[in-house]
């Protein structure tokens, strides 16, 4: 009995230190998986320091269109122009220097998320009158950017959310966005306005976000960092 008694407690033994040793295991695999988690996760201040960012493009699904005389084909705009003008942007690398703006080594293009974004908009609804006030809120963007699906996972991102192209105005209104890619957490946004300019539709409106690159490079991301 002495000997069966001293076997059992043997085992018990090893059992006990067995599952210790799951325990700890366990809590050293999780407290790992965190640290990665939180490691992967970007803040504003990545905005700034990171040698990489994403850029997005340009998000139309809930653009307005203000002032029918300047917006008389808005299925062409939705299915033609809205790619062109996101296009724009990797054809002409030179004019549009995102690694300049941003002041980054390297800024790779992620267009997945407003391939799909820029089908949402409804043609009948894009285009409204002269005078009107369209103003996005802040619970909006956060919203939108929560529900991208991108092919990009880790990182710092920034898309510009188009609001308004305003004819009257001669404007385009645009809520430039930075964002964590990992958890789509936005880091920063700013409403920023462009004039526009140039011949033919694209370009006239493109010139919106041409102007506000500039202003991105010439003050307004030094004004960003200094807060």
């Amino acid at each position: 009995m002495q000997t069966g008694e001293l076997r059992a407690d043997n085992r018990s033994i090893f059992i006990f230190t067995n599952m210790k040793t799951r325990i700890i295991f366990i809590m050293l695999l999780a407290a790992f998986a965190f640290s990665q988690n939180s490691r992967s996760q970007s803040t504003r201040s990545d905005i700034f320091d990171a040698p990489e960012i994403t850029w997005f493009g340009l998000d139309f699904s809930m653009v307005r269109l203000i002032g029918p005389d300047g917006f008389t084909d808005p299925r062409a705009i939705k299915e033609i122009y809205f790619m062109d003008m996101n296009n724009l942007i990797r054809l002409e690398p030179e004019k549009y220097d995102l690694k300049k703006v941003f002041y980054k080594n390297q800024v790779p293009i992620d267009l997945s998320v407003i391939k799909v974004r820029n089908q949402l908009p409804d043609v009948e609804e894009m285009v409204v009158a002269s005078g009107t006030v369209y103003n996005m809120e802040e619970k909006t963007i956060r919203d939108m950017v929560k529900a991208y699906v991108p092919e990009t996972q880790t990182g710092v991102g920034v898309v510009f959310i188009m609001e308004s192209f305003n004819k009257e105005e001669e404007k385009g209104h645009i809520w430039v966005t930075f964002f964590d890619i990992a958890t789509r957490e936005v880091l920063l946004m700013d409403k920023m306005s462009g004039a526009a300019g140039g011949f033919g539709w694209r370009n006239y409106w493109a010139r919106t976000y041409y102007n506000v690159l500039k202003e991105i490079e010439k003050t307004r991301y030094r004004v960003w960092s200094e807060k």
